[in-house]
C-alpha cells in the first residue's frame, strides 16, 4: 500500500510473515528507512507538505493480536491511527475509542484525514480537522463505506460502499 508525495518521498508498508513496517523511500536520495517499527503499520498516507505520515495500525481482518493474558487467552487490540512525522516519530494517536480505523488519507491542504471506522461490525467514513482536533461522522448508513481519499480540490471524498451488494465507487461533499 504505497502513498507518493508530490514533493518526492514514497511511504509504504512492506508486510513479512509476522508484521508489517512502514517505510520512507526517498527517490532522490536512493534511501530507504524504517518508521515507526515498534507499530504493525497499514494503509500509509503522506501529507501534501511530505512531513507527516498517517497510517492504521494491525492486521485488517479485523483486529490485530496482543500479548496474551495471564490466563493464556488472547487479548484484541483495535486497529488504531496514528500520525508521525517524517523521522517516524509519533506525533499523536488520531483515532479515539476502542474501535477499529483504517485506511486514513490527507485533504489536498493536509488540514483533514478523512478514514473509516468499523463500530458494531459497520463501517462509517469519518472525518479528522487536523487543527481543531474536532471529529465527525460524514457517513451513517447500515452498508459499509470504505477506502476513502479526497479529491485535489478538497471538495469531495471518494469512496467505495457495499449499497446493493457490490461494491462501488460513490463521491460526497465533505462539508
Amino acid at each position: 500500500w504505497p502513498s507518493w508525495s508530490r514533493k518526492g518521498p514514497l511511504v509504504y508498508a512492506a508486510r513479512s510473515p509476522t508484521t508489517s513496517v512502514l517505510h520512507w523511500l526517498d527517490m532522490e536520495r536512493h534511501e530507504d528507512r524504517v518508521l515507526a517499527p515498534s507499530l504493525a503499520a497499514r494503509t500509509p498516507a503522506i501529507a501534501p507538505d511530505a512531513g507527516r505520515i498517517a497510517f492504521a495500525t494491525g492486521d485488517y481482518g479485523f483486529r490485530q493480536a496482543a500479548p496474551s493474558t495471564p490466563t493464556g487467552a488472547a487479548v484484541a487490540e483495535p486497529s488504531q491511527i496514528y500520525l508521525v512525522n517524517d523521522k517516524g516519530e509519533i506525533l499523536q494517536k488520531v483515532s479515539d475509542g476502542n474501535a477499529n480505523h483504517y485506511a486514513p488519507s490527507f485533504s489536498a491542504d493536509g488540514k483533514s484525514l478523512v478514514y473509516f471506522v468499523d463500530r458494531d461490525g459497520n463501517t462509517d467514513l469519518w472525518i479528522l480537522d487536523l487543527e481543531t482536533q474536532q471529529r465527525r461522522r460524514l457517513t451513517q448508513t447500515p452498508e459499509d463505506e470504505v477506502y476513502p481519499v479526497w479529491s485535489d480540490d478538497n471538495l469531495r471524498v471518494m469512496f467505495a460502499a457495499n449499497y446493493d451488494g457490490n461494491f462501488d465507487l460513490y463521491t460526497i461533499f465533505p462539508d
